[in-house]
């Protein structure tokens, strides 16, 4: 599992060794985390086993980070496919290269990219809403309001704002 959105690729991760742990209660788990470590036993994982079991469920967690570690780990991929342990890795963004080589020796790969609904909601006036129900223009109202949606305005926002030109048109028809 890597990409941008870590906040999906961890509790993914953290689903998919809940499943795993399930189906294999017996074997054991351990956590790998970047602590600045300049190489990690690997030799350990890929061959060790657990008590009670002689699988292990090793999560990598963002372990590429350290240069010589990614190295080293690079290097022994195909040891861990060929390995009785289970391998997760939840990294951050890769490069193409390091990518292909997971995809030669991994069973499955998910990319988990952050959405930029901020950047789209910049683009879009919700007061574009307002002017056009202020016209009587149906047909740009909704056009507009399915943008709005689309950008991901919240709802509330829309309903507040659409709500306010009303009121302020039936003032200005009273006052007139």
């Amino acid at each position: 599992m890597y990409g941008t959105d870590t906040d999906a690729g961890l509790k993914k991760a953290q689903g998919t060794i809940a499943s795993l742990q399930k189906k294999k209660p017996d074997a054991s788990f351990i956590k790998v985390e970047n602590n600045g470590q300049e190489s990690l036993s690997l030799d350990e994982y890929i061959g060790g086993q657990g008590l009670f079991s002689s699988k292990q469920l090793i999560f990598f967690d963002r372990v590429l980070e350290n240069k010589k570690v990614a190295e080293d780990v690079l290097g022994r991929l195909s040891d861990m496919q060929k390995s009785e342990n289970i391998f997760i890795f939840l990294e951050g963004a890769l490069t193409k290269v390091v990518l292909a080589k997971f995809q030669k020796q991994s069973d499955k790969i998910q990319v988990f990219i952050q959405k930029k609904i901020e950047a789209k909601a910049d683009k879009f006036d919700v007061f574009s809403l307002t002017n056009a129900l202020g016209a009587g223009d149906k047909k740009q109202l909704w056009m507009l309001y399915l943008r709005a949606q689309d950008v991901g305005t919240a709802s509330e926002q829309i309903h507040g704002l659409l709500f306010w030109k009303v009121k302020d048109m039936l003032v200005k028809k009273n006052t007139r």
